[in-house]
């Protein structure tokens, strides 16, 4: 029991000291450069199979 309470205490700081190094930053983060729009493109017509050509 003691070796995994001294485990749990040792992860429990390596886990503070993680946390402490830790910086939040809250400055503004630039906007990616706008890139042109592009028409999204037809969607591809396959032809029809032989059958529905014939107008069957």
């Amino acid at each position: 029991m003691a070796q995994i309470a001294n485990r749990e205490a040792h992860l429990e700081h390596d886990l503070i000291a993680a946390y402490d190094e830790y910086e939040l930053d809250f400055s503004p983060v630039p906007k990616p450069e706008a890139t042109p729009a592009r028409p999204t493109p037809p969607p591809s017509r396959t032809p029809s199979s032989p059958r529905r050509s014939r107008g069957r």
